[in-house]
């Protein structure tokens, strides 16, 4: 009779446990629905970066010294997202420069200074839960200047950039970044005395950023 009640007992307490369980995950299932993550939308963010250029003398042959800023600006893109691919565009600028020019006397050249001014550029990347990870590439625009003795001239390069980051979501919109960029640019002729065509030949771009998605 004992073990009839205990078979009896247990079959009952495998029920209702079996019965928990089944509620438990059904509600964790809609949970994890309900908070599932979606990419798609329109969004802006401020950013802060490093950049490290390198530029070339083609009036004399030399290599220019390398010159270093910190920056500042804002950013604005749309992403959409299929499955777990989340592709998008990306513009952002960043007028605000904290560094000096950099002091020189190479081949006549006093000072320069160049920063990554602006970027246009695509973006597509895999979202894993609350990450995505991605590739850009696009438009890239430099604001240089160069300082002979007694004369200045600032220049705009075109150029192009490419490279990629790591975005995590802290919910539904708010959302950090980092982010690597390689960025090349073209010659451009300074109406110096004598004429300089100074090429800015690449720049490499580290930055951090936040970004709200509407």
């Amino acid at each position: 009779m004992k073990i009839s009640k205990t078979i009896l007992a247990a079959s009952v307490s495998a029920v209702l446990l079996a019965q928990g369980l089944s509620v438990r995950a059904a509600d964790l299932a809609v949970y994890a629905d309900e908070t599932s993550l979606d990419w798609s939308g329109f969004y802006i963010g401020a950013l802060a970066g490093y950049a490290r250029n390198q530029a070339k003398d083609f009036s004399t042959g030399r290599t220019l010294k390398n010159n270093s800023v910190f920056d500042m600006g804002l950013l604005a893109g749309y992403s959409f997202q299929s499955g777990r691919m989340v592709y998008g565009l990306e513009a952002d600028i960043t007028p605000l420069v904290l560094t000096k020019e950099k002091k020189g006397n190479i081949g006549g050249v006093r000072r320069r200074l160049f920063s990554p001014f602006a970027t246009f550029r695509a973006r597509a990347g895999v979202a894993t839960g609350n990450m995505l990870i991605y590739a850009t590439a696009g438009y890239a625009v430099g604001a240089g200047s160069l300082k002979t003795t007694g004369k200045s001239r600032e220049r705009v390069h075109g150029g192009w950039a490419a490279g990629g980051g790591i975005e995590y979501a802290l919910g539904k919109n708010w959302a950090l970044r980092t982010e690597y960029l390689y960025e090349a640019f073209g010659k451009k002729k300074y109406k110096l005395s004598p004429a300089r065509k100074v090429k800015y030949e690449h720049a490499h771009v580290f930055r951090i950023g936040v970004t709200y998605r509407f």
